[in-house]
């Protein structure tokens, strides 16, 4: 995993990649290395680990790397950062490792403009995401890493846990971007079969199904960290038919989890952590939408659950 003592440039652009790499350099004490932070990574960044001078990517591949030096990147497919920094260590034959942070959408996260181009290594946290990642890049070295976000959850379980102090469910939605990275991958919308819109009626058309609004303290709607929060806000007129439902305004994300009951969402890395928490989680990609690839059988999908009725 790197020779000891070597300087690493660490490459990130996607907050949950963003959030494994800085518990990476916490959990293994990293001290030599430099950061090239683009978007939402700037943010947790600095909140995990103070701030740090940010770096060009291309500059710092060029001047800063030598003999034993090694670039790791997320594998965020936001933005083409982490992309442009294998093809650019590749080129100077500079050794680039990426740490898988998710389990679908593998292939996507390497290719961009019709080019796929794969680092030396691939790091992947969990026996799923091992068994996914072999399959779908046999030439590449797959290596087992535990995540050590996990860790640092697992950690803090029995602090952040908590529960609601009466029967009523404080009910959180993750919302992701699926159309933007639809159409800006595919140049189509609805290239999964749906929207992040449609996903959200879907979960308030069929939420009463499995509660009872009146036992609902509240909906927290949380953007995904690269939407704006005003996103959301024509749920706003929704008031007069539920409970309060809250915008979220980017707690920390364990944080907030931790003050909820149920978490919804589709395919985010949100809902594993919620698992991790002993959260009830659910997944509402809609039936016209993509199945759900999460493999984490704790995760319940609500049109399984609604097919079994019917």
């Amino acid at each position: 995993m790197g020779e000891c003592g070597s300087k690493i440039i660490v490459v990130a652009h996607d907050a949950g990649g963003a959030e494994i790499l800085a518990s990476w350099i916490k959990r293994n004490r990293i001290s030599n290395f430099e950061m090239v932070l683009e978007g939402p990574a700037i943010a947790v960044f600095e909140r995990r680990l103070g701030w740090l001078k940010n770096r060009c990517v291309e500059k710092e591949i060029r001047n800063g790397l030598g003999g034993k030096s090694w670039v790791l990147t997320g594998s965020g497919w936001q933005s083409d950062l982490e992309w442009s920094a294998i093809r650019i260590a590749k080129k100077r034959s500079i050794r680039v490792v990426t740490y898988l942070d998710h389990w679908v959408n593998y292939e996507e996260r390497f290719t961009r403009h019709d080019v796929e181009c794969l680092p030396n290594e691939i790091w992947v946290g969990d026996q799923y995401a091992f068994k996914i990642a072999r399959a779908s890049f046999p030439t590449v070295n797959v290596t087992l890493v535990p995540n050590p976000l996990f860790a640092d959850i697992q950690e803090l379980q029995e602090q952040k846990v908590s529960s609601s102090a009466d029967d009523q469910v404080r009910i959180l939605y993750v919302c992701e971007p699926v159309a933007e990275h639809a159409k800006k991958r595919y140049g189509n919308e609805k290239h999964w079969g749906y929207t992040e819109f449609e996903a959200l009626d879907y979960f308030f058309e069929n939420l009463e199904r499995i509660v009872d609004r009146k036992s609902i303290s509240h909906i927290t709607i949380r953007p995904h960290p690269a939407e704006d929060l005003d996103k959301y806000s024509y749920l706003d007129a929704k008031e007069s038919e539920w409970p309060p439902i809250r915008r979220s305004y980017q707690q920390v994300l364990v944080d907030e989890i931790a003050g909820h009951d149920w978490v919804f969402g589709c395919e985010s890395m949100a809902l594993v952590i919620a698992v991790l928490m002993g959260k009830k989680v659910f997944s509402c990609i809609p039936p016209n939408g993509k199945k759900c690839n999460l493999p984490h059988q704790e995760i319940k999908h609500f049109r399984k659950l609604f097919e079994l009725e019917s």
